[in-house]
């Protein structure tokens, strides 16, 4: 009888992409297309000293 690894999933190599995408994401959004799957974010973005920014109209 072969044995079989069984990887946490934790620990699998796939699955995390969207996770790490939504950690410093302000909004994402995931489509399906014909060849795969197209995701789309708005990330904040800070500087030394300054806040993150919450729209685009804000940022001097």
């Amino acid at each position: 009888m072969a044995h079989r690894l069984v990887i946490p999933q934790e620990l699998a190599e796939h699955g995390r992409g969207l996770a790490i995408i939504e950690a410093p994401a302000e909004t994402v959004e995931v489509t399906r297309e014909p060849e795969g799957w197209r995701v789309g974010a708005v990330l904040r973005v800070t500087t030394a000293g300054r806040p993150a920014a919450t729209s685009a109209a804000s940022v001097a």
